[in-house]
């Protein structure tokens, strides 16, 4: 399996490496773990999280980042398509043993609202690809998304701008979307963000740690 982390708005840092560490003992070889981040894995040195918002709102945006994870990861798929349509004739001709989820993606803040953003873009990948994101906020100002793949969707206690409960109340009962959650605030995997929290962090790596391992991608 691949695993493509799809970083927040502080890009790639060492908290994002130290994440692949925790990871990596899951999975067979280094190099099945890729990172995905806005700046193209150029370090920016930001001094807190507003002015890696404002960053990333000025150089990158949402929009981009999401066209950037779409072209990487039509990059990673095991048989070539053109970017938004995937085609089911090479994927039945796979040997059976590679028709379960080849790739897991795990997005964090704009990283999970990119996942979600091409959610619908690889026609017959349900098989190739699944997706893990937390607190991706603005998911609810594109809420006409249908998956394709299946992605479960962990939110944080409450956030600033908008009701969780009302957005995970929208969300829910979607094919393929599961939606959690979780008794943290937003940001809590990130070490670098003033929400952090180890128990949080721990917990959610454990978890992960177990699906990779297991392979028990739940398909919903």
């Amino acid at each position: 399996m691949k695993i493509i982390l799809v970083s927040d708005i502080f890009g790639r840092t060492p908290a994002v490496e130290s994440l692949v560490a925790d990871l990596l003992d899951t999975l067979d070889h280094a190099e099945d773990i890729d990172i995905v981040d806005p700046y193209q894995g150029q370090f920016v040195p930001f001094e807190n999280e507003l002015s890696a918002y404002r960053y990333f709102t000025d150089n990158v945006g949402l929009l981009t980042y999401s066209n950037l994870l779409e072209t990487r990861l039509a990059a990673q798929m095991p048989v070539s398509h053109a970017i938004g349509e995937f085609s089911s004739n090479a994927l039945l001709q796979q040997p059976p043993e590679q028709k379960k989820p080849l790739i897991l993606l795990i997005g964090f803040s704009v990283g999970a609202s990119a996942i979600w953003n091409i959610a619908d873009r690889f026609i017959d990948a349900q098989n190739q690809i699944t997706a893990i994101g937390y607190y991706g906020s603005q998911i609810r100002n594109n809420l006409n998304v249908a998956p394709i793949f299946p992605i479960q969707l962990i939110f944080p206690q409450q956030e600033q701008h908008f009701s969780v409960a009302e957005l995970t109340e929208k969300l829910s009962g979607k094919m393929n979307i599961d939606v959690s959650k979780v008794p943290y605030a937003h940001g809590f995997m990130n070490k670098l963000s003033d929400n952090y929290d180890k128990a949080g962090y721990l917990e959610q790596v454990n978890k992960i740690r177990h699906q990779i391992s297991t392979r028990e991608i739940n398909i919903y």
